[in-house]
């Protein structure tokens, strides 16, 4: 009798331990599904905080690992490594009690540093630098850890492209400079809460420019939603092997400023045969409309899903 007393203390004792661990099936959106899940997650209490690693689903490589101080991963704390589906460094971020605190840094899809920057408790402070994918630095800026701050835009080149003032960390405000690839002031525009009240601009020679250019338009498939959908419609091939139900790819890419496209990182995995019908599609695609800001084109870095409905 004593020996299975004993045996029902040792069970009573080791249900506090498994349920210290919670392991699900997430969404792209890391919300919790059964359906078609990008990632596994497995989230385990380790002292005060909950430890979590993510998987990308269908690769099994790991997407992340960080520790949060609550088990429905609202409140990051430390450290938080983010992986691309190719196995590479993505991003590291810092945390404290659920606000950015600290170095926040990011990588391309070749593992190349590209966005370094710094935060306190939950703004941008101090120096930040950007670099384009060829290593140039086209970005500095400096926060004042309140929301304000300053950034001054570069060409590849080194010729000046666009300075300004921030408010609230991320909206425009006041009047920014825009710079053509020559020097010559491309255009002055004044902002609100980030949306733009008057603008002027001017030619590379610099005589005035064409009021109807001062916009800023992102790029588009030529047709906009409804050209997508036709181009979809004639070009999208579902794979003979797969199973029935809803597949969501999703594929980064750039928008040149020649219409054309590249750089294509697919980020939501639905597998091979899935993966690699989306990158053959977009790799035929048309030129897109290239983006316009203020009188000249520039690149757009855009994220593309594409959905398969395969029927029974």
């Amino acid at each position: 009798m004593k020996r299975h007393l004993n045996l029902l203390y040792l069970a009573l004792l080791a249900l506090p331990a498994a349920a210290q661990k919670i392991e699900q099936t997430l969404d792209y959106k890391l919300k919790p599904t059964q359906k078609a899940p990008r990632y596994y997650s497995i989230m385990e209490k380790k002292g005060d905080r909950w430890h979590r690693e993510l998987y990308y689903l269908p690769e099994r490589s790991q997407a992340m690992q960080g520790d949060f101080l609550d088990a429905e991963a609202t409140l990051p704390d430390g450290e938080h490594l983010w992986y691309g589906s190719n196995r590479l460094l993505e991003r590291v971020e810092h945390y404290a009690a659920g606000k950015e605190q600290g170095v926040f840094l990011r990588y391309n899809i070749k593992g190349e540093l590209i966005d370094s920057a710094n935060f306190a408790g939950g703004w941008r402070m101090g120096l930040g630098l950007r670099w384009n994918d060829d290593g140039y630095l086209t970005d500095s800026s400096w926060f004042d850890g309140s929301g304000n701050g300053r950034v001054v835009r570069r060409y590849p080149s080194g010729m000046l492209s666009a300075t300004g003032r921030y408010v609230r960390d991320t909206a425009r405000d006041g009047r920014w400079l825009f710079y053509h690839d020559n020097g010559q002031l491309q255009a002055e525009v004044d902002f609100t809460d980030n949306k733009p009240t008057a603008c002027r601009n001017f030619t590379p020679g610099g005589a005035p420019g064409d009021p109807a250019l001062c916009i800023e338009r992102e790029a588009a498939f030529p047709g906009g939603h409804s050209g997508w959908a036709q181009y979809l419609m004639r070009q999208l091939r579902a794979p003979n092997d797969a199973r029935p139900g809803l597949y969501t790819v999703r594929c980064r890419f750039v928008v040149n400023k020649d219409g054309t496209l590249s750089d294509f990182d697919i980020v939501t995995s639905q597998g091979p045969l899935f993966d690699n019908e989306v990158l053959r599609l977009m790799k035929a695609s048309p030129k897109w409309v290239p983006a316009v800001q203020f009188g000249r084109y520039v690149k757009a870095y855009l994220t593309q899903p594409v959905s398969f409905m395969i029927s029974e």
